[in-house]
């Protein structure tokens, strides 16, 4: 019981973004130029498509794909931005994930926390909001759980349940 209490909490937050994507196949460009960040945008992408609802695959950055992944320059904060257009019947058809990279280009080597912020912002790309449910790489709050946990998993599944 305790399980479907917390599940139930995070649920309600996820639907607040509402959209998702129509296609269930999202091309990602890794567009950072950073040797180093491929192996984190590779483990997003394989841990949310343990989901089963949307199958992300590599593209190249040609401006071509749905979900475009940048470092830019700007003040802190935020640390990462995701942005997306949406068409009339609010599905996504287009997300841009920011990285901040006065921040990453400090060091590399801090790769949990990259990997959680490049999961946490691949996560909004695919519709999903933040919660305050731990473990969950969707919350604020959690530090701990640096790839999709099984709530988040559920939450995208339901999200695109009748899509």
């Amino acid at each position: 019981m305790k399980h479907l209490g917390i599940f139930l909490a995070s649920l309600a937050c996820c639907f607040l973004i509402g959209a998702s994507w129509k296609t269930k196949r999202v091309s990602v460009a890794d567009c950072t130029n950073q040797s180093a960040y491929a192996s984190y945008v590779s483990t997003a992408m394989g841990s949310w498509n343990e989901a089963g609802v949307v199958r992300l695959y590599k593209a190249a950055c040609d401006g071509r794909a749905d979900i475009n992944i940048y470092l830019d320059y700007y003040e802190y904060p935020p640390i990462a931005d995701t942005s997306f257009t949406r068409d009339s019947r609010d599905n996504i058809t287009k997300a841009t994930i920011r990285l901040n990279r006065n921040i990453f280009d400090l060091d590399w080597t801090h790769g949990v926390y990259t990997q959680y912020v490049t999961a946490h912002e691949m996560g909004h790309a695919l519709g999903l909001g933040h919660n305050q449910v731990v473990p969950s790489v969707m919350s604020l709050t959690d530090g701990e759980t640096y790839l999709p946990s099984y709530l988040d998993l559920q939450n995208l599944r339901n999200l695109y349940r009748n899509k």
